[in-house]
């Protein structure tokens, strides 16, 4: 019985393991040297990217981008209307930079596995609206994409009460964002009831 009870417990630990690595990308598609400009100070402060939830949670997300050091901002996740952010943000990142090289470099923002709702709308967008710096710099970007999310901006300067305004975003839905996403994908019912058992598994084997 034990051994059977292991068995099941391996089964359930395999099936979760299974569950991430689900990742969305428009990097093929780029040539690394295209981009939209310019992302920064005074004005064009918010440069972003839709996209539709492919699984429960996001991880992390990467953007390409070609900006001085100077040129700082955040990163953030709302879920999006189709026009606007709607509720609170879903994450908010620290104080980020590129280190100035000259050239694109890829930017990570470590989301940590933020729930999303699959089939839901999102936006991801990077900021200097809350943030001290100086200059502007490149996005970049493919100006054909059928990855099937948008390009979005913003000229908001520090007004983030413009984020929820649908008359103040910009919504390229012939271009998106050169990106990388990692998403967890939602469990498939038999590895739920894989991990239903094998929590069973290791309670009873505790017991004993």
């Amino acid at each position: 019985m034990n051994n059977l009870f292991k068995s099941v417990a391996f089964l359930a630990l395999a099936g979760a393991a299974s569950a991430y690595g689900q990742t969305i990308s428009t990097l093929s598609s780029w040539d690394n040297t295209t981009g939209y400009e310019p992302f920064g100070y005074p004005n064009t402060a918010t440069y972003g990217e839709t996209f539709v939830a492919p699984g429960s949670a996001l991880y992390d997300i990467t953007f390409e981008l070609n900006t001085p050091a100077s040129d700082t901002f955040k990163g953030y996740l709302f879920a999006w209307s189709g026009s606007a952010v709607t509720g609170s943000a879903l994450y908010t990142s620290d104080v980020m930079s590129t280190t100035g090289s000259g050239s694109y470099e890829a930017v990570t923002f470590n989301v940590g596995g933020v729930p999303l709702t699959p089939g839901d709308s999102y936006v991801f967008f990077a900021s200097t609206s809350e943030t001290a710096g100086s200059g502007t710099g490149h996005w970049g970007a493919i100006f054909s994409s059928s990855f099937g999310g948008s390009f979005v901006f913003e000229n908001n300067g520090t007004d983030i009460s413009q984020w929820s305004n649908s008359s103040d975003w910009a919504v390229n839905t012939g271009a998106s964002s050169a990106f990388t996403a990692d998403f967890a994908p939602t469990p498939e019912p038999t590895s739920l009831a894989l991990a239903g058992l094998g929590g069973l598994a290791l309670l009873l084997r505790k017991r004993k």
